[in-house]
């Protein structure tokens, strides 16, 4: 457990967060348990003519109450900024464009996300339950505190007083079936299906290692799918459950209720003095808040609902740079991807000069068996230039291809697909099409029946790419005669 630690984000201030809510939720538990019980003794004097005790309480500060209720939405709140920072690095890891900080940043953001949400949903019911709790007995206390005072004023007319002397508050044990009511009908079924949801996408993830891009995205899919078939049923069983514990509530607050209990007896129906407006404005502030977290939240539920296009597999290239405006009539498969611009060139998104290209080939070559046993090696390099790249500067990167044993150069072209996210905001993609060749040094060295085709004779990568197009859609093989080295 210990070296799973550094991978869930801020787990020792949201872990001291959790256990400082419960300390001092059942701090103010005991407390309010030990008012409760001293209240109850000086009612019994009471009973007994004895309104010392009564008239020495004090009434309790709302202070408890409202500790209670507000650390664990401190606790919910860092875990929510946890989350969202692994969400913001994983936005932060598609915009890179060197594949392997991509996928190390990728990494992180999806495993801090799913451990992060794992140990909120861990964390969160405990603290809620308690501080509900600490809350419905802290309430109780002070509001008990307030009728029996109410009484105590009330000791020389022995009819009033007696209705507040009976029934001075209300009962702890309902606001407490009231609370654990919300929780448990309206708040578990969310929790588990968040678990669930989070099992799923560990499963799906466990399931891609080893496999191909494209046999990831659908598994990867296929989770997040899953997934969010859980958080959609927890979220309509806890909207039935919210329904069910609120007719609860209700029902309790009419069976319990102190002043209907009150009124029955000889004189407790008598008007209560205006205790202030703080009540009142602490629930229109409540009720504000929960609509200002709904409205904030209606974003999140859009982004979650509207699903992502399907994976095309060009979304691994965050090529920014313009390549030829043509559709290539092959795939794209997985291979090394070379890079090149009228000023800069480079392979797998670090630039790196002609030989030392070749020299890295050369070692992919030499390492695939290493890498993949069962699989023959296909020699293909992916070749992404710009528009405007000359011949003579695409020459120099399909030679170093040519050298470093990769000769079937595949050539991308990336057509850039934009969305408006509800949440993650303008995104995009690429959308890829190819066209396969083969890099020949002689005309010799062309299979028989390929077209031929002259780098030399084609003044920028998009007319060549256009003559290569052009061949492979009338179903031809392609081979590229390098010009005569000049070595």
């Amino acid at each position: 457990m210990a070296d799973r630690i550094p991978e869930i984000p801020a787990f020792w201030l949201i872990a001291g967060l959790s256990v400082g809510t419960i300390v001092v939720g059942i701090g103010i538990l005991l407390l309010s348990w030990f008012r409760l019980a001293r209240q109850k003794r000086a009612q019994r004097q009471a009973v007994d003519g004895h309104w010392q005790a009564v008239a020495a309480l004090k009434p309790p500060s709302r202070l408890p109450e409202i500790i209670a209720a507000v650390l664990p939405l401190a606790v919910a709140a860092a875990s929510v900024r946890a989350i969202q920072g692994s969400r913001n690095l994983l936005l932060t890891a598609m915009d890179l464009g060197d594949s392997g900080e991509k996928a190390r940043f990728a990494a992180q953001a999806l495993n801090g996300e799913l451990n992060g949400v794992a140990m909120g949903l861990w964390v969160m019911p405990l603290t809620v339950l308690v501080g509900g709790v600490a809350v419905a007995f802290a309430v109780s206390a002070r509001l008990r505190a307030r009728g029996l005072r109410r009484a105590a004023s009330l000791a020389a007319r022995a009819d009033d007083a007696s209705g507040w002397l009976k029934f001075p508050g209300p009962n702890t044990g309902a606001l407490v079936a009231g609370i654990v009511a919300f929780l448990a009908l309206g708040f578990a079924p969310i929790a588990r299906s968040g678990f669930a949801a989070i099992a799923t996408m560990i499963s799906h993830f466990a399931a891609t290692t080893g496999l191909e891009p494209e046999q990831k995205g659908a598994i990867l899919n296929e989770g997040l799918d899953r997934s969010s078939q859980f958080l959609d049923q927890g979220f309509l069983v806890a909207r039935g459950g919210v329904l069910i514990a609120a007719l609860i509530a209700l029902y309790l607050a009419w069976q319990f209720s102190p002043a209907r209990a009150r009124a029955a007896v000889p004189g407790g129906a008598r008007p209560v003095p205006d205790q202030g407006m703080f009540g009142p404005l602490v629930a229109l502030g409540v009720i504000a808040a929960a609509a200002a977290g709904f409205l904030a939240a209606r974003p999140m539920r859009a982004e979650n609902q509207l699903p992502w296009p399907p994976f095309a597999g060009g979304e691994r290239l965050l090529w920014k740079g313009g390549t030829p405006d043509v559709e290539g009539p092959d795939d794209l498969r997985p291979a090394p991807v070379i890079h090149v611009t009228p000023e800069a060139l480079g392979l797998d998104g670090r630039e790196a000069s002609p030989t030392e290209i070749a020299k890295q080939l050369m070692m992919l070559r030499r390492n695939h068996g290493l890498f993949h046993p069962n699989e023959s090696f296909d020699g293909e390099v992916h070749v992404i230039c710009q528009s405007d790249t000359p011949n003579a500067r695409l020459s120099l990167v399909l030679r170093a291809a040519l050298d470093g044993r990769h000769p079937h150069a595949t050539f991308g072209f990336l057509r850039r697909d934009e969305i408006d996210r509800p949440l993650l905001g303008h995104r995009w993609r690429n959308l890829p099409s190819a066209a396969r060749t083969t890099v020949v040094a002689t005309r010799a060295d062309a299979d028989p029946g390929a077209v031929v085709i002259e780098v030399e004779r084609f003044r920028t990568c998009t007319d060549l790419s256009k003559e290569i197009v052009a061949a492979r859609r009338a179903q031809h093989e392609v081979a590229l005669l390098l010009p005569a080295s000049r070595r």
